[in-house]
């Protein structure tokens, strides 16, 4: 019987490894990456920065009313796309301290004008956060004016450690939650609605 080749126990000694070695697998697929723990979240929703402000209220639990009246205005087009604005976002618990029948009078088609007036009472450009406020509060010997894309003045004040706006009507709001950053801007939620003159 001939004796094997050192050439044939090599390739033997090869195929019988490989025949023992597992083959390689693909990793699994990776999970979708966790919301960033530094993302705030609004009415229970992650705010994504890289998101604007219509993609981010529509999340927001606390947001519906705001989020369907700036989708059913003028707005819509302003929230949605590039820029740099500041958004006060009134809860749905502020809208609901307005008199009864305001908020379904405002969402009706024939109301559009004063829908456009209401939601653009609470947008300014440019975006200003909170220490820029209490800057401009401070600059301005304890009040800041801001003109809304309403075409009207908001002032901001201090009483303590709030931040208070109030409309040319009288009313007053709070910054409850500030400093969410939006693609177009920053956004302040706000515990009541502002409402435009006239």
């Amino acid at each position: 019987m001939p004796r094997p080749t050192a050439r044939r126990l090599a390739l033997g000694l090869v195929l019988l490894l490989g025949a023992c070695t597992p083959a390689v697998q693909a990793p699994p697929p990776s999970p979708p990456p966790a919301p960033a723990a530094s993302h705030p979240r609004v009415g229970g929703a992650v705010m994504d920065p890289g998101y604007t402000f219509v993609q981010n209220l529509g999340a927001s639990a606390d947001h519906r009313i705001l989020s369907a009246a700036i989708r059913a205005s003028g707005a819509a087009t302003i929230m949605a796309s590039a820029g740099s604005y500041t958004l006060f976002a009134p809860t749905d618990a502020a809208f609901g301290t307005l008199p009864s029948g305001t908020v379904e009078a405002l969402m009706s088609p024939r109301s559009r004008v004063e829908l456009d007036g209401v939601v653009n009472a609470h947008i300014l450009q440019g975006a200003r956060t909170r220490s820029q406020i209490e800057a401009d509060i401070k600059a301005g010997g304890g009040q800041a004016l801001y003109r809304s894309l309403a075409g009207q003045m908001v002032r901001a004040t201090m009483s303590g450690d709030a931040i208070m706006l109030t409309d040319g009507n009288g009313r007053q709001a709070g910054i409850t939650q500030g400093d969410v950053t939006q693609a177009n801007g920053v956004l302040h939620v706000i515990d009541a609605v502002l409402l435009p003159t006239g």
